[in-house]
């Protein structure tokens, strides 16, 4: 069901966020819930996030953990946080919703999640306008909902405000597409410490329905001008080749970003090669930690590049090219450059590379032989 918003009373002392501890032990220690009015008594909780889903201390806390130590800015890791997601808010309620967060969002609250709640562009833009303010914030989830062009636009004026002390910043999940993006990442497509610019260090853009040559380049452009950015989730969108060879030329000269994610793509082979030989080719002292090609119609062509890759990117700790049609000489080939840096040094995922390639070969030239056999059978089924 909906929350009553206006059962929702804030607590007085704001000095604690207006939010207690449900439980001291448990599955559900440590989660935030809304101080009742009577002393004593709380209200309902809010509901509990799937458990396989990784909760954002969990993920903030693993990225702190794998790459703060080669960041120079560390993340601030005591918040106060404000969970309002999965809560299906409808319109009706946004009105006062605004209001409180606008009346009541503490100092000490730095981060707030509004996930999975399926707002809408009006009521996105109305909840973005009201949080404006708290340049408190570091970091803002927004995953799983519609914000569309409106909610866009008062994200905007939140990212191009100098005071802006954004650090993370989740939109998985609301099909904004390539133009939208490509407005969101202009103020983040400088070298100049002003704005969100000078502070985002995470940014999700999963499931966005990205790509194209408008996106790509605005992309580009951010990767090749910003210098505080170090994880990027382009992750479940529709990014081809020609996109990945216009990000490997903004990755050759990049000395910031740690982690990035092209996961379920279809940048093929030509595309990965073009990235693997811009990192390759990088002669910055901080490069890429992370790398997930995962599910991309990689074939055996690019198993070489990434070898060297591997070999030459010692900052490298992590390979995913699971779901890729590698073949058996080409995942071996990879699989051996990884076996060259150690296990404990170098992680690399490629589940359903021998198999999945080696079944698809097979089948391609078990169909060659048999329409070799039978050419006038074949020629006669065309004709019918």
């Amino acid at each position: 069901s909906n929350l009553d918003w206006e059962e929702w009373e804030w607590a007085e002392d704001w000095d604690w966020g207006g939010l207690h501890l449900q439980n001291d032990e448990g599955e559900e220690a440590g989660r935030l819930v809304p101080l009742a009015s009577s002393p004593g008594r709380r209200k309902r909780k809010p509901p509990v996030a799937p458990a396989e889903r990784q909760t954002a201390s969990e993920a903030h806390a693993q990225l702190k953990g794998q790459l703060s130590k080669r960041s120079s800015a560390s993340l601030q890791s005591a918040e106060v946080q404000v969970d309002l997601s999965h809560y299906n808010i409808d319109a009706n309620s946004v009105p006062l919703m605004s209001e409180r967060l606008a009346e009541h969002l503490g100092p000490h609250v730095s981060f707030l999640s509004l996930a999975d709640n399926n707002l809408t562009a009006p009521s996105a833009s109305a909840l973005l306008q009201a949080i404006r303010p708290k340049q408190n914030l570091l970091r803002l989830d927004l995953s799983g909902n519609r914000i569309g062009e409106r909610g866009a636009a008062a994200l905007l004026a939140l990212l191009t405000d100098q005071q802006c002390e954004l650090q993370e910043l989740n939109l998985k999940g609301n099909d904004l597409g390539g133009d939208t993006v490509s407005r969101l990442l202009q103020p983040l497509a400088t070298s100049r410490l002003e704005g969100a610019a000078r502070s985002l260090m995470i940014l999700n853009l999963s499931d966005n329905k990205l790509g194209g040559e408008k996106c790509t380049r605005s992309l580009a452009s951010m990767l090749q001008e910003n210098i505080r950015l170090v994880q990027i989730d382009l992750s479940w969108n529709l990014f081809k080749q020609a996109d990945a060879v216009r990000l490997a030329d903004s990755l050759r000269d990049n000395a910031t970003l740690l982690d990035l994610n092209l996961a379920v793509n279809s940048v093929g082979s030509e595309g990965v090669i073009a990235i693997a030989t811009a990192l390759s080719d990088n002669s910055n002292s901080v490069s890429v930690v992370a790398l997930d090609f995962s599910f991309n119609r990689v074939t055996g062509l690019a198993c070489a590049r990434l070898a060297t890759m591997i070999q030459k990117c010692t900052d490298l700790r992590s390979l995913n090219v699971s779901g890729n049609r590698l073949g058996f000489e080409g995942t071996q080939t990879v699989e051996q450059a990884a076996a060259n840096r150690g296990a404990e040094e170098f992680a690399l995922g490629s589940s359903n590379c021998y198999s999945e390639g080696l079944v698809v070969e097979t089948l391609d030239e078990l169909s060659r032989r048999r329409a070799a056999s039978f050419p006038r059978q074949g020629t006669e089924a065309k004709e019918r």
